[in-house]
């Protein structure tokens, strides 16, 4: 009967344990509950049943924590839980890598109301505007007077 107990406890450990590495990354509750419920199924082993059943209860619980972590780290490399790809881009910063087809002079129209930022169509793209003549109907013909980093002026045409 000790023995299913020291064994259920550790066991419970290593699953508080596989929870913080896989279910909650970075929660540390499951981790920090997960090693005190392993150590404390390490001292019932050496308590209840001996110091040999002890080094054997500890060597077992290391060997299952080391097989955990490394099959935890083979599941987060897998493409079903990593990101796959990188964002490059920056906060105001306009990607000039390619051509959205439109300049300085481009016309267009309010795509929603403009109070003076709101959306307008230049194009075949949606793109968020701010307006030089403040308040601009949904559905004004605009131009594109400037273009100042990421944000893109318009005036009613």
């Amino acid at each position: 009967m000790d023995l299913l107990i020291v064994l259920g406890v550790v066991l419970l450990g290593i699953l508080l344990l596989v929870g913080e590495f896989l279910i909650l990354p970075g929660a540390t509750v499951l981790a920090i509950a997960g090693s005190v419920v392993t150590m404390v199924g390490i001292y019932l082993g050496y308590s209840r049943l001996g110091t040999e059943a002890g080094h054997m209860v500890l060597v077992g619980a290391l060997l299952m924590m080391v097989i955990t972590f490394f099959l935890g780290l083979k599941s987060l490399r897998s493409k079903k839980v990593s990101l796959a790809y990188e964002l490059e881009g920056h906060v105001n910063e306009v990607d000039t890598t390619h051509d959205d087809g439109f300049f300085v002079g481009a016309i267009g129209e309010a795509y929603g109301d403009i109070r003076p930022v709101g959306k307008a169509r230049i194009g075949d793209k949606i793109y968020e505007v701010y307006s030089m003549d403040g308040y601009l109907e949904n559905g004004a013909s605009i131009v594109v007077d400037s273009i100042e980093g990421s944000k893109i002026f318009v005036k009613a045409t």
